[in-house]
């Protein structure tokens, strides 16, 4: 699902991904370079949003679980930001719990992967 989506984007804006997991997170960013976006990968939330605050970004990637800031605050906060054009964002997590899926879009997620 994440390609899909990244496929269809402008390619003006980088593409972020932000997950603790290496395996992964390699894998995706193998994965968006391959279909021609800039990936720009960090490993925490905090430094996520530093990212976040310097980087034009059109999609973000995030994993749920990420140390210092998790990835619904990181959704939270993009959402409350004033920003030039929207941020498309992916949860991406093992927890798939019905009421965590509710947390996740309620934070404002575009979309919830398990």
């Amino acid at each position: 699902m994440p390609v899909e989506l990244a496929s269809g984007l402008d390619r003006a804006g980088g593409v972020r991904a932000f997950s603790t997991e290496l395996l992964s997170r390699r894998l995706l960013e193998k994965t968006l370079r391959q279909l021609g976006h800039e990936v720009l990968s960090t490993t925490s939330g905090v430094e996520a949003w530093q990212v976040l605050q310097s980087e034009r970004t059109k999609l973000v990637i995030a994993d749920w679980m990420m140390p210092q800031m998790d990835g619904l605050e990181l959704v939270r906060r993009i959402r409350t930001e004033e920003k030039d054009g929207y941020i498309y964002t992916i949860l991406l997590t093992s927890m798939d719990d019905r009421q965590d899926i509710i947390d996740g879009l309620t934070a404002g997620a575009d979309a919830y992967v398990t």
